[in-house]
């Protein structure tokens, strides 16, 4: 009996060490806690975080584009115009896609500034319930095979900490694309769902 009590012991341990093991293999890191958590979506498709809601509607590239005033912005690169809508889902205070980025083989990209504010909607405010449509105009060396749009909040200031919340993940496809010669951009408006 003293054997068989040893060696359920020893089973018991053994079961507690490999459940401990697998614990710590598979808990997130220190890191992971800290990352946004991504909610991924195709263009064409709404995707829905926390307080953001968004769908990209189309994705080109461009060598010109000309703005809601009619002036012709040339790059020494290409424009990624990312045709988008937004809305704020849980509050409007502060909700605007300031913490947009496009990223190229690890490389981040701001909404450009070289566009008039008032042809792209990066730092508009967001409404909740009606979605906000205009274009996103990105300044890259040149056309990317692939890229991956982080849409996130921001405020006037920049981007908010989006630690432990949401961000819009949605990959670009833009393998064998040329650029076009020249895009005009919308004027951003407000579309009601």
């Amino acid at each position: 009996m003293t054997a068989r009590r040893g060696l359920v012991t020893a089973g018991i341990a053994v079961v507690a060490l490999v459940g401990a093991w697998v614990v710590t293999e598979t808990a997130p890191s220190a890191h992971d806690w800290l990352d946004p958590i991504p909610v991924t979506a195709t263009v064409g498709e709404e995707a829905v975080g926390r307080n953001l809601a968004a769908t990209v509607h189309d994705v080109t590239a461009a060598e010109t584009v000309i703005d809601t005033d009619g002036a012709e912005i040339e790059t020494g690169g290409v424009w990624v115009v990312v045709d988008a809508s937004a809305r704020a889902v849980i509050s409007e205070r502060a909700v605007n896609l300031g913490g947009t980025r496009l990223v190229v083989d690890g490389v981040e990209y701001s909404p450009s500034d070289r566009v008039d504010r008032s042809s792209t909607f990066a730092g508009r405010p967001l409404s909740i319930g009606i979605d906000l449509r205009g274009a996103l105009v990105f300044e890259l060396p040149a056309v990317p095979d692939e890229a991956e749009l982080r849409l996130g909040p921001g405020v006037s200031a920049g981007p908010v900490d989006l630690r432990g919340d949401s961000v819009l993940v949605v990959p670009i496809d833009l393998e064998g694309r040329e650029p076009e010669a020249s895009v005009t951009l919308p004027t951003p408006a407000l579309e009601s769902e």
